[in-house]
Formats: structure tokens, C-alpha cells, sequence
């Protein structure tokens, strides 16, 4: 090969590797773990994590599963919802203990459209739904939400009381 060719060909991969997030593919991710209060940034010792991606739908895995880009539909933005029951902590303890609550009924109300799914072994859900407001209910508790176009929007919902100090 002349050196021009090669020098393309360098030049080429200079260019096109941050449109694809770089050698591993997975340097735009964002991975997102719940601490039984909030999420925070980064990835869970153990159990899953959520990874996102702007323009893509959410993921949650395990570590040791692959990576599956999955762009959203045109207009839609990605919603993860984790339904929990807070099993530790109290008025004088910590609140950081959660239970994942497994097959839950998710109500997703906007307007006079509703939907409805269940939430996985891990309490989750990941849905890609349009731009706009949402009521998401969960055991009869509602939280209102804003999903943006190309965004992903947490909503996570502590159902019951499993508390003990």
C-alpha cells in the first residue's frame, strides 16, 4: 500500500472513533446503580445496573452480559422505572436497604392513553414512550414525570413498608 492510502486509513479511524464511543464501544455510556434511596452514578457491586445512552433506549444488565445498542424511535424518550419495597432502616437507621419488587403492575397514564406492564425479577422496566407528561403508578402510588425526546428519565417507586429499627 502507498503511503497515502495508509495515511487515509489512519486518518479514517482517528475520525470515526468517538462516533462510535471509542475502541470498547461504550465510552458514552452512562452506568447508573440504586442505592435503596436515589441512583447515583457508576456501576452496583451487585445486582444490576442501568446504562444509558442519549438516542438510545436504556439497558439494564448484569456485569457480565454484552452490550445492546438499541437506538429509540424517532420522538420518544426512554423511562426506567424501579418499583421497591424499603426492607432495612427506619426512623433511627439507615434507609439504604431495598427488595426489588418483582411482577409489579406499572400504570403509565398520559392524558386518556394508558398503559400498562410488569416490572422485571429486578423490580425494573424500560419503556421508550413519546415526548411529554406522565403519571406512572405503582400499588396506588403515582409520581409524575417529564420524558424528553432522545433522554432517559429515572422514576424510581418505594411501594409498602418493610421497615424495622
Amino acid at each position: 500500500m502507498t503511503r497515502r492510502v495508509i495515511l487515509l486509513i489512519l486518518i479514517g479511524i482517528v475520525v470515526l472513533q468517538p462516533l462510535h464511543g471509542g475502541a470498547d464501544g461504550m465510552r458514552s455510556w452512562q452506568n447508573y446503580f440504586f442505592d435503596g434511596t436515589a441512583f447515583h452514578e457508576g456501576i452496583a457491586e451487585s445486582g444490576p445496573s442501568v446504562y444509558t445512552k442519549e438516542g438510545y433506549l436504556p439497558l439494564i444488565k448484569m456485569q457480565d452480559e454484552a452490550l445492546r445498542e438499541e437506538k429509540l424511535p424517532l420522538g420518544t424518550g426512554g423511562l426506567v422505572v424501579l418499583c421497591y419495597v424499603r426492607s432495612a432502616g427506619g426512623k433511627l437507621q439507615d434507609h439504604s436497604g431495598y427488595a426489588p419488587l418483582a411482577g409489579a403492575v406499572i400504570e403509565i397514564r398520559n392524558g386518556e392513553r394508558i398503559m400498562a406492564m410488569r416490572s422485571n425479577g429486578d423490580g425494573y422496566a424500560v419503556l421508550a414512550l413519546p415526548a411529554g407528561k406522565y403519571d406512572i403508578q405503582v400499588h396506588g402510588l403515582t409520581k409524575r414525570t417529564l420524558v424528553e425526546k432522545g433522554k432517559t428519565i429515572f422514576v424510581p417507586i418505594r411501594t409498602g413498608k418493610r421497615m424495622v429499627d
